[in-house]
């Protein structure tokens, strides 16, 4: 399983808002701003606080990727 935030990076570009705004705005830590730039897991506080402040849910934010399990793994 891995995360993805560049569905909402995308999206709040495209209303004039960058990641590092909302970073400058105390809407993210500097070490959220990281982990979201990089694809990482950001904490559900962070990521409600995100969805607060721009009155979005969760799933505008977060994009859970499943990874398919290999044969090997599967037996």
């Amino acid at each position: 399983m891995s995360f993805s935030y560049k569905k909402f990076i995308s999206n709040i570009e495209e209303k004039g808002l960058t990641l590092n705004q909302l970073k400058l705005k105390g809407v993210l830590t500097g070490y959220a701003y990281e982990r979201m730039i990089a694809d990482e897991p950001v904490g559900i506080d962070k990521i409600a606080d995100l969805c607060r402040y721009l009155n979005v849910p969760i799933d505008y934010v977060v994009e859970i990727k499943y990874e398919q399990e290999s044969d090997d793994q599967a037996n």
